[in-house]
């Protein structure tokens, strides 16, 4: 979900791969292409449809950048002297962390409007925001555990979508589903919340930790440690079929879906890795094979986005697959 560098209290916490010539393209360095170049630290990418926002550290704090592809301005979205991180982006809406208050609370900046709101107003630490439609949704410490909170743009009413005394965090959202990473159960599960319903439903039992949830449509990945190295699990919601997508012995961790595709980060050749699999054809396809490691991957249809640090500073990259 991105790097918060100890902004919030401490929580405890069968593929078939191608590597074939004519695959070569997508890991070469040739079709990387750096999305910033500026000498300080950009990272925590996020991207959807054109657009890309980071956080980027270039005037001493860190800001809320954006990039659009198609006219290849850059654009600071953020310019208080306070910190803005883990920006999330759907649509013409952008949403962050920000402490310019002493605690971190969520702001949004409406792209269409450039008109910048301050979501959130208790005095508790509230971060790890994510976006879709008219709501947006954040963990939330106000109540001495984290639990998932939620504002609807069109109401402008706040809801606490979780009351139970255990840890609830790292939420994501699609359409009228919310899911998150919750420790009620001792170890962490995957659970989720119909918001048309109100029902909610734990996703994974078994006892070893499963984290850090993304939803696209009827799917919910994470990272799943139930093999002794960390795997990437997906469950239909539709037909409710659970499927380890990567078997392989390294570590393979923070997911991210979209459509048919979903990237992750893995360690298994050494370094850190951007892979990608097409759930349609069931093939694996390794992004990157830079000696320095590649974080915190995004995906939107064809374009995918991480930062690494391959010129002595954290820089945003982007690839375009087939």
């Amino acid at each position: 979900m991105g790097d918060w560098s100890g902004a919030f209290p401490s929580v405890a916490q069968t593929t078939a791969y191608d590597e074939s010539a004519a695959d070569a393209w997508y890991h070469s360095d040739r079709k990387q292409i750096p999305v910033t170049t500026n000498r300080f630290e950009q990272i925590n990418p996020a991207i959807y449809k054109n657009l890309i926002v980071w956080q980027d550290k270039r005037y001493g704090n860190w800001d809320i950048f954006m990039k659009e592809l198609t006219t290849n301005i850059e654009t600071r979205l953020t310019t208080n002297s306070a910190s803005q991180v883990t920006p999330a982006i759907y649509g013409n809406l952008v949403v962050w962390a920000d402490n310019r208050y002493g605690n971190y609370d969520i702001f949004m900046k409406d792209l269409s409007t450039n008109l910048e709101s301050r979501l959130t107003t208790n005095s508790a630490w509230q971060g790890v925001p994510d976006v879709y439609g008219t709501k947006v949704v954040w963990q939330d410490y106000r109540y001495g555990n984290y639990d998932v909170f939620m504002k609807d743009l069109i109401t402008n009413i706040e809801t606490r979508l979780t009351i139970n005394s255990g840890s609830q965090i790292n939420p994501s959202i699609y359409g009228n589903r919310v899911v998150w990473q919750d420790n009620r159960y001792v170890n962490w599960d995957i659970l989720t919340k119909d918001l048309s319903s109100n029902t909610e439903a734990r996703i994974t039992s078994n006892s070893a930790n499963q984290v850090d949830p993304v939803i696209y449509g009827n799917r919910i990945v994470w990272k799943d440690n139930r093999y002794v190295h960390s795997d990437i699990f997906m469950k239909d919601l539709i037909t409710n079929t659970e499927t380890r997508l990567t078997t392989n012995s390294g570590e393979q961790r923070n997911p991210q879906i979209y459509g048919d595709g979903v990237v992750w980060i893995d360690n298994r050749y050494g370094n850190q890795d951007v892979y990608l699999k097409n759930l349609t054809t069931n093939t694996e396809k390794r992004i990157t094979n830079h000696s320095s490691d590649q974080k915190s991957a995004g995906i939107y249809q064809e374009k995918i986005v991480w930062y690494d640090d391959r010129t002595g500073n954290n820089d945003v990259y982007l690839a375009k697959i087939a």
